[in-house]
């Protein structure tokens, strides 16, 4: 199966060729907003969906320093600027 994530197209993690981890809701693609840390054509990358402002989802792909910094922002629905996400140091946003 195949995801489309921005222009890149990547292996869902079912494909298990890619390992990747989800937590929370993604967004509605309408409405909802998607900032990148990473690269995605390294396949190296978390992926966040914002709702409102609100990080509503995050999905880490082959990326595994900050489980537990992504978990409580999307458990809280923190509102992030989105430069922070893509740069920032997130255990000390999460």
């Amino acid at each position: 199966m195949l995801c489309a994530l921005s222009e890149t197209t990547w292996p869902h993690r079912r494909c298990r060729t890619s390992p990747a981890r989800s937590r929370g809701r993604l967004a509605d693609p309408g409405t909802g907003r998607l900032v990148v840390r990473g690269d995605l054509a390294d396949r190296a990358f978390v992926a966040f969906w914002l709702r409102d402002g609100r990080v509503t989802a995050a999905l880490n792909v082959n990326v595994w320093d900050h489980g537990d910094a992504l978990q409580r922002i999307v458990d809280g629905q923190l509102a992030v600027a989105e430069e922070t996400l893509r740069t920032g140091d997130l255990p000390a946003v999460g």
